[in-house]
């Protein structure tokens, strides 16, 4: 009978092999650039761990970061570019990717994650995630943005704005010409220079919107059962239609008090505050309006 023994070498490699890091397991560290024409678009997925979107004066894409238990996959031409975190092949890891993105003034992006919190700066284009939070900022020309669960601050002008939500907060600051904002359960809050035309609604969530409107404009508020509150400077110009039909309306504003609905239930009230203006709509089905001065 024969008996094997182990030499110190084969211990050496055996022992080697015992620590070896499972596959996908390194942080691979990200600093990729490539030349791009002035408009280009570009497609970003990123699942897990944080995007961040810088817009430059180079017509040039760069990208820093790390990724881990994935790889990061950048290809297109000059004019449409997409760039994306992938799983490694036989693995069932999640990978997480921490990018920083820089792209040209004029570009157009379309961001997608699923728990990654989004943040831009000066970049136009489409901002989604699942859970993740979503922060725009800067100068934009079109700015679109939507999450389930997250929430969505927006400090920014743009001349076209759409945001949405599910549960997640919203909370607008900026100049918006042209504005349309939802939830269902989730506040918003519009601290505006102005608006010129809008439209701002919920379901359960409650809307405080605090600012001007421009004149000759249009927004309207809209919501089932949430509270809308309006908090309007002492110089405000305009007409406003408020009815409330399960709900109650607070003037605070003037001296004048809702009256029953000429149609159906509920109460309205109707102002005219200066000469012209926008003219601003107030809908509720159950939640409550109020007036209050800035």
């Amino acid at each position: 009978m024969r008996i094997l023994r182990a030499g110190p070498s084969l211990v050496l490699v055996l022992a080697g092999v015992s620590f070896l890091p499972p596959p996908g397991h390194a942080q691979e560290r990200i600093d990729r650039g490539q030349a791009v024409a002035s408009d280009a678009r570009f497609k970003i997925w990123a699942p897990a761990g944080s995007v961040r979107m810088e817009a430059w004066d180079r017509d040039s894409l760069h990208i820093a970061g790390t990724v881990e238990h994935g790889k990061l996959y950048s290809g297109g031409g000059r004019d449409a570019m997409k760039v994306m975190v992938e799983d490694l092949a036989g693995t069932n890891l999640s990978p997480t990717a921490h990018l920083v993105i820089q792209v040209p003034r004029g570009a157009q992006v379309s961001v997608k994650t699923v728990t990654a919190p989004i943040e831009a700066t000066a970049v136009t284009g489409w901002f989604n995630s699942i859970s993740g939070d979503i922060r725009l900022g800067g100068t934009a020309r079109r700015l679109e943005a939507e999450t389930l669960d997250g929430s969505i601050t927006l400090q920014a002008e743009a001349t076209w704005v759409r945001v949405r939500t599910g549960s997640g907060a919203i909370t607008l600051e900026g100049r918006y010409r042209d504005l349309r904002t939802s939830s269902v359960s989730g506040p918003i809050r519009v601290l505006n220079k102005e608006v010129e035309r809008g439209r701002i609604e919920s379901v359960t969530g409650d809307i405080h919107y605090a600012g001007r409107f421009m004149p000759e404009g249009a927004v309207d508020f809209d919501t089932h059962s949430g509270t809308v509150t309006l908090e309007l400077p002492n110089n405000v110009a305009g007409h406003l239609s408020l009815t409330s039909i399960g709900g109650s309306i607070e003037n605070n504003l003037t001296a004048d008090q809702p009256a029953p609905a000429v149609e159906g239930a509920g109460e309205e009230l109707v102002l005219r505050l200066g000469g012209g203006g926008a003219a601003i709509t107030v809908r509720s089905f159950k939640g409550t309006i109020r007036l209050v001065r800035m």
